[in-house]
């Protein structure tokens, strides 16, 4: 027999004076055993680092720690959590699970949470409260990055289904907003406190510091369904992105509907080449936390990702590195330094390459991440830290933690795209390297250097340069050398004659420095045997020795 599962969405009740006294109009950190749980911040801690857990999980352990000692029935967690909105068991399960997972604690231990056979939950640790100022007086920690909020998506038809996915679209989005490390996500009852005033940006952001806030809307027409989102800025209203998804829908089809639109507007907020790494620069007046120079550095970080111009190398390596001086706590300062010595090792500033910068790399990699282990730009610094030594066991642990930790970061499954098509693992690369274009619509332009590589190891080469040539980046040298090998395997030699004098002119070494590079950048054998095969016929004189990678 299928399995009905039946959802009923009514609007959240409006909450009472004491419930606005306890969960909206006072700061408080709840301390028991090594965790924090502030609900200022929305971050639950364990021994200073945050521990990334979803708005919902969030707001049962901060009913189940306030309630400290007393039996919470499940009607009561029901209504907190879901609202009259009529929800599984399994919902509830779920949740719960996740509650103890955080704080390291299992359904047989119950350490924390106790479940009190047909009467509910108690929270069985002692807890310290510490009752912080009004918000209305005093901002939430921000820890120097971009805050966001979402607003409730809006149901145009207000029928039933509808407002049940708008609902729904709301937390999902929120809570893969929360993935992103360099975000700081408000929870739902930030938005809450906000919904009777007469302009609720202006005062999420005059209140509670909030930058960026996201809002939308769903219509359904018979068998479509049309969502629009808009990112604003906070402080001055302004659009700064504004998205639209058409879908077919039916009723069977609207999980995966949500799941796939909640994702992509997430990473496409979440996305610093969009318009939240634009925001930045614009968000560094006196006042702000130390730890926005790191914020400033990464959005810098992630600009010289695109282009790789050498002439921005040092400046952002140097600015990364008075960045995580100023701030030793942030992962992801040390996240991208690690990156940028990889930079170091494998660009042609330094030759012959200093295979000190692998260590540094290495070392600053594990510092990220055992400041956040859940941090996806200190997981996947790891991974290729751990690619440039040849490790592949470790590489692909690393990069598997980082997939885990946010599916849908572009950054996160380009990089891991290109170390395997360097290894000529084109079946698992090219499809992690569409996503990362799906999701994030102002890549840079080697995002879709795996793609177009697949295509060419593939023998389908006009494909493959279609695909190059759709996001261009002139001046990179390595983009030059894959059109020159596309054009003379297409016999458009005079094409592929003036790429090479493109690199020569770029980098006059490449051709003697060949080998040097393929190992660097950990090419293996038969990548490089196809790629030398077109070289040689657009004209470059590349070594008759041959190359020998360090997978073998």
């Amino acid at each position: 027999m299928a399995l009905l599962r039946v959802v009923f969405y009514a609007p959240r009740p409006t909450p009472t004076v004491t419930q606005r006294a306890t969960f909206e109009m006072k700061d408080m950190e709840f301390a028991f055993d090594a965790f924090i749980l502030n609900t200022g911040t929305g971050e639950l801690l364990r021994d200073g680092a945050s521990i990334q857990i979803e708005p919902q999980v969030f707001d049962l352990l901060h009913l189940l720690v306030s309630s400290n000692g007393r039996v919470v029935s499940r009607e009561e967690i029901f209504e907190a959590i879901w609202g009259q909105r009529i929800v599984s068991e399994a919902a509830l399960s779920s949740r719960i699970r996740d509650c103890r997972k955080a704080l390291g604690d299992t359904g047989k231990e119950q350490r924390f949470i106790k479940t009190v056979k047909k009467r509910g939950l108690k929270f069985v640790s002692k807890v310290t409260a510490n009752v912080g100022d009004p918000v209305q007086t005093a901002l939430p920690d921000l820890s120097g990055k971009p805050s966001i909020v979402v607003i409730p998506f809006n149901a145009v038809g207000q029928s039933e289904a509808e407002g049940f996915i708008a609902h729904g679209l709301t937390e999902d989005i929120t809570s893969n907003l929360a993935r992103f490390r360099g975000l700081v996500v408000f929870s739902r009852t930030t938005v809450s406190a906000a919904g009777d005033s007469e302009n609720p940006i202006a005062d999420l952001h005059n209140r509670h510091g909030v930058d960026l806030a996201l809002r939308g809307s769903l219509q359904h027409f018979g068998q479509r369904l049309r969502v629009r989102a808009e990112l604003i800025d906070a402080a001055t209203e302004t659009i700064l992105l504004s998205e639209q998804f058409d879908r077919p829908y039916t009723p069977e089809s609207q999980f995966d509907i949500q799941d796939d639109i909640a994702a992509l507007v997430a990473a496409r907020v979440g996305d610093l080449y969009g318009p939240t790494g634009q925001l930045v620069d614009r968000l560094v007046p006196a006042g702000r936390p130390n730890s926005w120079e790191t914020i400033v550095w990464l959005a810098r970080f992630h600009r010289y990702t695109d282009l790789r111009d050498p002439a921005d190398h040092h400046e952002v390596t140097r600015g990364l590195e008075r960045a995580v001086r100023v701030d030793p706590k942030s992962a992801d300062g040390w996240a991208a330094l690690a990156r940028m010595k990889i930079e170091e090792y494998r660009m042609p500033y330094h030759f012959p390459p200093k295979l000190s910068l692998r260590e540094e790399s290495l070392e600053y990699a594990r510092k990220a991440v055992q400041l956040d282990n859940r941090n996806e730009l200190a997981l996947v610094s790891l991974a290729l830290a751990h690619f440039q030594r040849y490790e592949t066991q470790e590489f692909e642990s690393a990069a598997a933690r980082a997939l885990d930790v946010n599916p849908n970061n572009a950054f996160t499954l380009a990089e891991i795209a290109l170390c395997l098509c360097c290894r000529s693992e084109f079946d698992r690369a090219v499809p992690l390297a569409q996503r990362a274009i799906e999701l994030s619509p102002v890549h840079p332009g080697w995002f879709r250097f795996p793609f177009a590589l697949g295509l060419f190891m593939s023998g389908n080469t006009e494909a493959a340069l279609e695909e190059e040539l759709r996001t261009p980046v002139p001046g990179f040298f390595w983009y030059h050398t894959h059109l020159a090998a596309f054009y003379a395997d297409l016999d458009m030699l005079d094409k592929a004659s003036a790429e090479v004098e493109t690199v020569r002119e770029i980098y006059p070494q490449f051709e003697k420095r060949l080998h040097t590079e393929a190992f660097v950048h950990c090419i293996g054998e038969p990548f490089y045997e196809h790629m030398a095969k077109g070289w040689r016929k657009a004209g470059f004189d590349i070594p008759s020795d041959p190359y020998v990678s360090g997978y073998r």
